[in-house]
């Protein structure tokens, strides 16, 4: 039988991975909906770091620019985050999802074509820190296992 004490550490645990698998899955969310500058300063620390593979961002100023940067080329998408892993050590915790991807590609006139996407699968991996806030990310890697699909010429 498990002690008052050993209870409600298996409270905390479970409390802490349900919020981390949401904070996960809230940054899958913002890609969809662009809600940039309302949502990334509730899910990253404020010198939190961001490592997509066009390239990284350091700090909560300037970050809700660089992920408009990053979906410029595309108009609607869908990221579906899953299989996510937590691994929680006292303040700090490790995470770990797969990816999947779908995005329509902009044409050069704006307009989206359903039949031009781009798809990517990969691993989305970092680290996050309680705060009194509640957990937040620190860092957030993507490494894309596999794309198919072209962006196309840039949208302007």
């Amino acid at each position: 039988m498990m002690t008052p004490e050993d209870q409600a550490l298996a409270l905390l645990s479970l409390t802490d991975r349900t919020a981390i698998h949401e904070l996960v899955d809230r940054y899958a969310k913002v890609f969809d909906d662009r809600s940039f500058s309302a949502m990334l300063p509730t899910l990253f620390v404020p010198d939190g770091e961001i490592e997509l593979p066009p390239g990284g961002h350091h700090g909560l100023e300037g970050m809700d620019d660089f992920h408009k940067d990053v979906m410029r080329p595309f108009g609607p998408t869908q990221h579906l985050f899953t299989n996510t892993l937590v691994d929680i050590n006292g303040d700090r915790a490790t995470f770990q999802a797969n990816t999947h991807v779908t995005h329509t590609v902009l044409q050069e006139d704006g307009t989206t074509d359903d039949n031009n996407l781009f798809l990517a699968g990969g691993v989305l991996a970092g680290v996050t820190v309680r705060t009194t806030a509640g957990w937040r990310f620190q860092t957030v890697t993507l490494d894309v296992i596999w794309r198919q699909g072209d962006f196309g010429p840039p949208a302007q």
